[in-house]
C-alpha cells in the first residue's frame, strides 16, 4: 500500500469496509431467514400440542358429561326412595292410629 496515494488508500479502505458491511448484511438476511423458519417451526409445534390439548379437554368434557348423567340417575334413584319412606312413614303412622283407636298402648306408659 505504500505505492498508493492518500485518495486510493481511503477508497480501499472505504471498498474493505463496504465489502465488510455487505457480508454483515448478508449474514443477518441468512440468520434472519433461519429464525423466521424456525419461528414458524415453534408455531406449527405449538398449533400442534393445542389441539392436543383440546382434544384431551373434550375427552374430560365428555367424561364430566357422562358422570354428571349418573349422578342424575343417583339422584333421581334418592328421590325414589325418599318418595318410599314418606309412604312407609305414611303407612306407620295410620297403623299407629288404628292401633291407638283399639286402645293399644304404646311400651312402657302401662300401668301395672
Amino acid at each position: 500500500m505504500s505505492d498508493m496515494s492518500i485518495a486510493e488508500r481511503f477508497t480501499a479502505l472505504h471498498d474493505r469496509v463496504s465489502d465488510v458491511g455487505q457480508n454483515i448484511l448478508a449474514k443477518i438476511d441468512t440468520l434472519d431467514k433461519k429464525i423466521d423458519i424456525r419461528i414458524e417451526e415453534v408455531r406449527m409445534e405449538m398449533r400442534a400440542g393445542f389441539a392436543q390439548v383440546d382434544q384431551r379437554f373434550e375427552a374430560m368434557d365428555q367424561r364430566f358429561e357422562a358422570i354428571d348423567q349418573r349422578f342424575e340417575r343417583v339422584d333421581q334413584r334418592f328421590e325414589a326412595m325418599d318418595q318410599r319412606f314418606e309412604r312407609v312413614e305414611g303407612s306407620l303412622t295410620e297403623i299407629k292410629a288404628m292401633l291407638v283407636g283399639l286402645g293399644a298402648q304404646a311400651p312402657g306408659s302401662r300401668v301395672n
